[in-house]
């Protein structure tokens, strides 16, 4: 016999199996034992708390309660009145507004000051001028030779072998516009 047999006897019983067979089972494996003794004080502890069971004359009582309810017609009564919200006057309603547009116009109108008179921090920046490239011929490096101009700056780029001549006081890199405007923002605000 196997266990999930003797399990499933113990915990419905069928009449399917003998007793002696089943005992027999109990004795010989312990798992089943220790199933069959806790199923046994769960039985005791239902049994011990059971509510009692009603009555015939009882579930009568409780039914004809019921259907009594049902037969009698429903009278709702009313329900309250939602509370009537009026709206707030008109003038109310306009002071706010215009008062709210008045901060806004006050607002853009002192950063437009700020923006339009606030002393820039940096010097104006020049037109960038075109720089001039002259691509050096194929040679190795130590045979590079280099004749630099002693009026300018120069730039010697070993990687594609370029050599550019810069003017004085000219940036040898690209300055993008954006990035000047947040320069002078950031300046103007001391975020620096």
């Amino acid at each position: 016999m196997r266990c999930a047999d003797v399990i499933h006897e113990l915990a419905v019983p069928t009449g399917n199996f003998e007793r002696a067979i089943l005992v027999e089972h109990l004795d010989h494996c312990p798992s089943c034992a220790r199933w069959a003794e806790r199923n046994a004080r769960l039985d005791q502890v239902w049994a011990a708390t059971r509510a009692p069971e009603l009555s015939a004359a009882a579930w009568d009582r409780i039914w004809a309660n019921v259907s009594e309810s049902l037969d009698q017609p429903q009278v709702m009564a009313p329900a309250p009145f939602a509370p009537v919200i009026l709206p707030r006057p008109l003038w109310r309603r306009s002071a706010v507004a215009v008062f709210v547009l008045a901060q806004a116009a006050a607002i853009l109108a002192g950063l437009g000051l700020a923006w339009h008179q606030a002393p820039s921090s940096s010097p104006a920046h020049p037109q960038p001028r075109p720089m001039a490239v002259a691509t050096a011929p194929a040679v190795e490096l130590s045979d590079m030779v280099f004749n630099l101009s002693s009026t300018g700056t120069s730039v010697i780029s070993f990687d594609d072998k370029t050599l550019r001549n810069l003017a004085l006081n000219e940036n040898p890199y690209e300055v993008d516009p954006l990035f000047n405007g947040f320069n002078d923002l950031e300046s103007q605000a001391g975020l620096q």
